[in-house]
C-alpha cells in the first residue's frame, strides 16, 4: 500500500567569484541536497523476517519517508605568495534517518519503567522480538574547515598542507552513533541532539613531500594526524538502578565523557626506476611510526553508588572498570613494502 516516492529532487548549486579580477581572493559558496536510495532493503528485511516461523516481527510505519541530507558551504580561498589558504563553514543537515527500535512493552504499556536501559526483550508466544521501523533520526553537522597548501614545483621540490577541522556533529540517536538499530526506551529522536561519537571535535592533518631534495633521486613524504578524540556516552545512575521487586524506578542519565587524544604519524621513502616505456617504483611504508597506542572502545558504564565502603570509580560509581579500553583506534606500527609497474 506504500506509494512509490518520485520527488527525489536532488540539485547542486555552486558559485564562485573573484573579487578582485587576480584570482588571488576567491568567495565560494555552494548547496545539494542527496537522497538515500538504500531505504528498499528495510522493506525486505520486514518481508523476510515476518516470513520466519518464531522469527523476530518487524514491522515499518506506514507513512514511508524518504531520508535526505542538505549540505551548505561558504568559504574564501586566498593567495598568499606560493601558498593557497581556504577557509570555509559547511553545514549538512540529514532528515528522515530510518531506525530499527524495540517495539515490546511491560504489562502497563511503558518500557519497564521507562528506564534508560534495553527495553524488555522476548515477543508474543511463538514469536521472536518485535521491532518498529520509522523515519524518526535526524544528525546535523557544523564545520569549521581551515586549509593551507604549497604547491609542489620542481623549483622548490616541495610541497606541504595543513588542514583543521572543527566539528559540531549532533545525533538524535539515543546510543549517540548512526547504527539503524536503537534500542535504548522509548521511541528513537524524541530525546533532542546529542554529540556524536563517531566525529572528533578537533582534527589537524598535516603532509609534505620532498622530491628531488634526497639522493639518489628518492621521495619522502609524511603526514601527521591528531585529533582531540571521540566523545563518549557515558551511563550513570545516580538513584540506583530499576528494580520492579521494590517498586524502584532508578534515576540512571547520560552524560558526556570525552576519550584521549588521537595522535599518528606515517612516513613514506619511494624510489623510481625507468626502462624505456617501463617505469617500476619501490616503496617502503611505515604506519604509526612512533607507535603511539591510542585506545578505543572504553567501558563508559559509570553505576550506581555502592554499598558503605566499597571502592568507587573517579565519577563515584560501582564500575570500577569504567574508563577501561577494549581495541585500539587506528594502526599500530606497520611496515609495509610496495612494488609498482607502470608501462
Amino acid at each position: 500500500s506504500r506509494k512509490a516516492f518520485k520527488k527525489a529532487f536532488a540539485p547542486r548549486l555552486g558559485a564562485s567569484y573573484d573579487i578582485f579580477g587576480d584570482k588571488a581572493t576567491v568567495l565560494f559558496a555552494g548547496y545539494g541536497r542527496s537522497y538515500d536510495r538504500t531505504i528498499a532493503n528495510n522493506a525486505l528485511d520486514e518481508l523476510q523476517n515476518n516470513a520466519v516461523t518464531n522469527g523476530e516481527i518487524r514491522l515499518i510505519t506506514k507513512d514511508f519517508k524518504m531520508p535526505f541530507a542538505d549540505q551548505f558551504a561558504l568559504g574564501v580561498r586566498q593567495a598568499v605568495g606560493e601558498w593557497n589558504t581556504e577557509a570555509a563553514l559547511s553545514r549538512v543537515d540529514a532528515k528522515n534517518q530510518f531506525i530499527w527500535f524495540g517495539g515490546n512493552r511491560d504489562l502497563n504499556g511503558g518500557f519497564f519503567f521507562q528506564s534508560p536501559f534495553d527495553p524488555l526483550f522476548g515477543g508474543p508466544a511463538g514469536y521472536g522480538n518485535l521491532l518498529l521501523g520509522d523515519f524518526v533520526g535526524r544528525t546535523k553537522t557544523n564545520a569549521l574547515l581551515l586549509r593551507a597548501e604549497k604547491p609542489f614545483t620542481t623549483a622548490s621540490g616541495w610541497s606541504a598542507t595543513f588542514a583543521y577541522t572543527y566539528s559540531q556533529a549532533r545525533t538524535t540517536h539515543r546510543e549517540w552513533n548512526n547504527e539503524i538499530f536503537d534500542f535504548t526506551f522509548g521511541k528513537p529522536g524524541q530525546g533532542g541532539f546529542k554529540p556524536s561519537t563517531l566525529v572528533d571535535k578537533h582534527r589537524l592533518v598535516a603532509a609534505a613531500v620532498a622530491d628531488g631534495l634526497l639522493p639518489w633521486g628518492l621521495t619522502l613524504a609524511s603526514k601527521v594526524t591528531l585529533a582531540s578524540g571521540f566523545p563518549r556516552r557515558l551511563t550513570v545512575c545516580p538513584g540506583g538502578f530499576p528494580d520492579p521487586a521494590v517498586g524502584r524506578v532508578g534515576t540512571c542519565d547520560t552524560v558526556e565523557g570525552y576519550s584521549p587524544s588521537f595522535r599518528q604519524v606515517d612516513v613514506s621513502l619511494s624510489k623510481q626506476l625507468a626502462f624505456g616505456a617501463h617505469k617500476f617504483s619501490l616503496r617502503a611504508d611505515v604506519l604509526n611510526l612512533f607507535n603511539v597506542t591510542n585506545y578505543d572502545g572504553f567501558d563508559d558504564f559509570v553505576g550506581a553508588p555502592p554499598a558503605a565502603g566499597n571502592p568507587t570509580n573517579r565519577l563515584g560509581g560501582d564500575n570500577l572498570n569504567l574508563d577501561k579500553p577494549n581495541s585500539i583506534r587506528g594502526d599500530p606500527r606497520t611496515f609495509r613494502l610496495a612494488v609498482i609497474y607502470r608501462f
